[in-house]
């Protein structure tokens, strides 16, 4: 047996895309784009506007995840609460906020990710 942690003070803080308050803590590196990482964002913080490399899933451990997703010339806004998950494909330009409580996330990413996800769907 081994264990781990995926706290925050062993991540790497996030400035890029005028990010906020944003830590990474890589889980898994797998081939290519496959990775899991946990993502925490400290309270309103953010990880700013930018593009998916590959298919990325947001599981929300805790905290409230607000998201603006960009494809095409489509823009939508929505709150995800914890136990909830979006997925970004490849290509779609989106930015993660955190609310007053801050934010854990785990990130999954990976070249055509969407077809293994089974989660059911929820509407916006």
């Amino acid at each position: 047996m081994r264990v781990y942690t995926f706290a925050a003070v062993k991540g790497k803080h996030i400035s890029a895309f005028d990010s906020e308050g944003a830590t990474i803590t890589s889980v898994t590196q797998g081939p290519r784009s496959h990775q899991i990482a946990a993502l925490h964002l400290e309270p309103n913080g953010k990880l700013g506007s930018h593009k998916a490399i590959s298919d990325q899933l947001l599981i929300v451990a805790s905290g409230v995840a607000q998201v603006t997703t960009t494809s095409g010339q489509s823009t939508t806004s929505l709150a995800l609460g914890a136990g909830e998950a979006i997925l970004w494909r490849t290509g779609e330009v989106h930015e993660i906020r955190a609310g007053d409580a801050g934010l854990l996330g785990i990130l999954v990413e990976g070249d055509k990710l969407s077809r293994f996800v089974t989660m059911p769907t929820r509407r916006f």
